[in-house]
C-alpha cells in the first residue's frame, strides 16, 4: 500500500511545499520492492522541467518515504473528475506540448515510460505540467549494452500498445507514442477508448484493432492535392 501526503519542508526559506509518497515495505512483495528501488534510483538521476523532481528518499519504520515535487492541482485525471468533463481542445494541446519533451528526454536516456496516462500527468499550482510514475519505466540499457526491444508485460491495458500486449517480438519507444495517442483521446473525451472493458478483453480488442489494415486516404482531386477538410471546432 502507498499513501501520498502534502507537507512543508522548513529547511528552505521560505518553507517549500512537497509531496510525501509513503510506501509500507513490509507489505510489499520482493518484486515490488525491486521496482520501488528502481524508481528511486531513476528519479534521482533524471532532471527535466517536465518530469517530477525527487528531492530525497529515506527508509523509516519499515516504510519508504519519497519527498517529491508538489503538484497541488493533482493529475489530469483528478482535474477531469473535479470538473465533471474532459479537457477543451486547446487544453489538450497544451498538456501534450508539455508531455512530449519529457518523453523525448526519457527516450534519449534509453528509458521507456510504459505507463503513460492522464493519472500520471501532474499539474502544479502555476499550471506547469509534469510526467510522473517512472516506477514501471523500462531501461533499454542493461549490463552496459543497449537493448533494442523489451519483452516484459507492465502498464495499464487500455493505454498499452499491441506489441506490449502480444509479447511476440518485443517493443521499443513506439509503445509510449501509442500510449500518448490514447492519452490524447482520454483527455479530449474523458476516458480511453476501451474504458469499462475487463482487462483481458481490452487487451484482445486493442490487439485486434491494431491488426486491421488502416483505411486508405481519399484520392487527390484531379491529380492534385488531397481534398481540404475543415478544422475541428473546439467543444463549448
Amino acid at each position: 500500500a502507498r499513501s501520498v501526503w502534502a507537507a512543508s519542508c522548513t529547511a528552505h526559506e521560505p518553507p517549500t511545499s512537497v509531496a510525501l509518497k509513503v510506501v509500507d515495505l513490509e507489505k510489499q512483495s520482493s518484486q515490488k520492492i525491486v521496482r520501488l528501488q528502481a524508481e528511486v534510483h531513476r528519479l534521482g538521476q533524471l532532471a527535466h522541467a517536465n518530469l517530477v523532481t525527487l528531492h530525497t528518499a529515506f527508509v523509516a519504520r519499515g516504510e519508504l518515504w519519497l519527498v517529491m515535487q508538489m503538484h497541488a492541482a493533482g493529475s489530469c485525471a483528478d482535474i477531469m473528475r473535479v470538473w465533471g468533463h474532459a479537457f477543451e481542445e486547446a487544453a489538450v494541446f497544451g498538456v501534450l506540448r508539455e508531455v512530449l519533451p519529457a518523453l523525448e528526454y526519457l527516450h534519449d536516456h534509453d528509458i521507456l515510460h510504459r505507463n503513460l496516462k492522464s493519472s500520471n500527468i501532474l499539474v502544479d499550482e502555476h499550471g506547469a505540467v509534469r510526467l510522473t510514475d517512472i516506477a514501471v519505466a523500462g531501461l533499454l540499457v542493461e549490463h552496459g549494452e543497449r537493448l533494442s526491444t523489451r519483452q516484459t508485460f507492465t502498464g495499464s491495458p487500455c493505454w498499452m500498445a499491441p506489441e506490449m500486449l502480444e509479447q511476440k517480438h518485443g517493443y521499443g519507444a513506439a509503445v509510449d507514442v501509442w500510449s500518448l495517442g490514447i492519452t490524447a483521446i482520454e483527455l479530449a473525451t474523458g476516458k480511453p477508448p476501451l474504458a469499462g472493458e475487463p482487462p483481458m478483453k481490452a487487451r484482445r480488442s486493442s490487439a485486434a484493432a491494431a491488426s486491421r489494415p488502416a483505411s486508405a486516404p481519399p484520392p487527390p482531386r484531379d491529380g492534385g492535392s488531397p481534398p481540404r477538410t475543415s478544422p475541428p471546432r473546439p467543444r463549448r
